[in-house]
């Protein structure tokens, strides 16, 4: 899961901050939070990222086919069971982000992520296994993961007959609605910068950026990203962190 804090106090970006990196900024609210804040399920961050990637300019990372257009909107489903035992659990002890869990304790996520895609279809599956491979380079205890879906999805790859062009802009597009939708998700109002690719590729140090500011409730591209008038929602959980009763909340961002 992903906690939410309450940024209406700041409803614009101090255009004297530094401009950091999205995924620093987004990390670091999670590290920080504490409640009251209200809790998103990956499956609602994910939905967010899809809603994301139907809003992309066709300049920025060309057209998405619709069934990547799938895969990036249902890339984290396979944290419903995560993120509904600590719901289960929180008259007993808080919540924790995902980035606070151990790799022991998200491995099951995103082998059930990878499944979930893979009954989606191929092309789903490819664009998912891609994308978790990735957030898991750096990472030696996901070594076994990395090794069996690059086995996997290799087979799967050529059969698709996709230029390797194609799949990785494609792959450029998951990650980066993937950031954006986290960045959405946590409530910061910092201004950030986001590369104009997958963030956990290696190639991603390279790329072009671009930085995302704050007008009012809006949020504001450096260089045109969204279709001018692109309009998302998300929905979370209120936790005062006071009591286990929790209250709807639903937040929606028009994109100038």
């Amino acid at each position: 899961m992903i906690l939410r804090t309450d940024s209406r106090s700041n409803s614009k970006s101090d255009p004297v901050s530094e401009v950091k990196p999205a995924s620093d900024v987004f990390l670091q609210s999670q590290k920080a939070a504490e409640p009251p804040y209200a809790i998103v399920f990956q499956a609602e961050h994910s939905r967010l990222a899809g809603a994301l990637a139907s809003g992309l300019r066709h300049d920025v990372f060309g057209e998405l086919p619709p069934e990547v257009i799938q895969a990036i909107g249902e890339h984290d489903f396979g944290w419903n069971v995560s993120d509904e035992s600590q719901l289960s659990c929180i008259s007993e002890r808080d919540p924790r982000p995902f980035p606070k869990l151990s790799t022991g304790e998200t491995i099951p996520s995103w082998n059930e992520s990878v499944a979930h895609a893979y009954e989606l279809g191929q092309l789903q599956y490819v664009m998912v296994s891609r994308h978790f491979s990735l957030l898991g380079a750096a990472d030696p205890e996901r070594a076994a993961f990395i090794d069996a879906e690059t086995r996997r999805r290799a087979e799967v790859e050529h059969s698709l007959g996709c230029s390797t062009d194609d799949l990785n802009r494609w792959t450029a597009a998951i990650g980066f609605c993937d950031l954006l939708s986290l960045y959405l998700c946590s409530g910061s109002r910092a201004p950030v910068e986001f590369p104009l690719a997958h963030p956990a590729d290696p190639a991603a140090s390279e790329a072009r950026k671009v930085t995302l500011v704050w007008n009012s409730h809006s949020p504001r591209f450096s260089t045109p990203i969204q279709s001018s008038g692109t309009t998302v929602s998300l929905n979370g959980l209120n936790y005062t962190g006071q009591s286990p009763d929790l209250t709807p909340v639903k937040t929606e961002w028009i994109f100038d």
